[in-house]
């Protein structure tokens, strides 16, 4: 009984982070195999420079047309964003699925949990 109560848990609180949009490195680059994905990464240009996700798109969080830009992304797409820790894409993630985006998810940790984690990335 004990083991069940907490594997229902655990299927809750995974759950409950999925509707958040949060995902881990594993589950994004699980998700980054479907072509369809769309992956932006909303680091500076310097941080984009010094590697990158497969594929990615770079948004630069701090330009001013950071917003616009973001906006022209198809709102019924799967897109993960992520940035250097994750503080940019949670505000990113978030503010996306308040203009009406359905599928937008951010990369827990960011690209330096992807680093740490020996994943493979672009220079």
């Amino acid at each position: 009984m004990r083991y069940l109560c907490t594997l229902l848990a655990l299927i809750i609180v995974s759950s409950t982070a999925m509707a958040r949009g949060d995902v881990s490195t594993a589950e994004a680059a699980q998700m980054m195999k479907k072509s369809s994905t769309i992956v932006v990464d909303v680091r500076t240009t310097a941080e984009y420079a010094e590697g990158h996700l497969y594929k990615s798109r770079l948004i630069d969080y701090y330009k001013s047309d950071f917003w616009s830009r973001m906006a022209l992304l198809p709102k019924n797409a799967t897109i993960i964003v992520y940035c250097r820790v994750g503080r940019r894409s949670k505000d990113t993630e978030t503010k996306l699925r308040e203009m009406g985006f359905l599928h937008v998810y951010n990369m827990l940790g960011g690209f330096d949990a992807w680093k740490k984690e020996q994943r493979k990335y672009e220079k």
